[in-house]
């Protein structure tokens, strides 16, 4: 039980995560806690898209998870536990690497 505490109390909101003139570079290798909720999903043959949002800004986080990712629809709650990695696509600066529900 502790151990969910001490993690609901480190949670991020997608503003702070998103936000700053880095756009979040300078969180890349730390672990990171968001939680929100499922606005879309698109499951790809490979890897499957999640947006989340957790209301503290307009625009969405989007997760990139395996194919074997199952059990989310729009609207499920969950936390995300992810440590971004530097983006390796030029157009973007990070990416969210992880999901656990």
């Amino acid at each position: 039980m502790g151990d969910r505490v001490g993690l609901f109390r480190k949670k991020l909101k997608i503003a702070d995560i998103k936000g700053g003139p880095d756009e979040g570079l300078n969180r890349v290798g730390q672990t990171l806690v968001v939680m929100g909720w499922v606005r879309t999903l698109r499951v790809q043959s490979s890897v499957t898209f999640m947006e989340v949002s957790d209301g503290s800004c307009l625009s969405n986080m989007q997760c990139v998870m395996d194919v074997e990712a199952e059990g989310y629809d729009q609207n499920t709650a969950l936390s995300i536990i992810f440590s971004p990695p530097k983006s390796t696509y030029p157009a973007q600066s990070t990416h969210l690497a992880h999901l656990i529900p």
